[in-house]
């Protein structure tokens, strides 16, 4: 899921960072439709990721009393 957020942002024009939510501004190129698109498809793979990672987190809290 991660590489598919990477190809999106590549597709964007800028690079996937640790913080995913930070998206490239629209390239000058690029149809506000195509880029909406494509932001969508990324924060769409960003709520799966994090769907993926919340029982995992919620087990290390547990473990760690957080």
């Amino acid at each position: 899921m991660q590489a598919r957020i990477g190809t999106l942002c590549r597709r964007l024009g800028g690079e996937w960072s640790v913080s995913p939510c930070d998206l490239p501004p629209k390239p000058r190129w690029m149809r506000w439709r195509s880029y909406r698109r494509i932001e969508a498809r990324a924060r769409a793979a960003e709520e799966v990721i994090a769907a993926e990672f919340a029982p995992v987190i919620d087990r290390l809290c547990r473990r760690l009393g957080c």
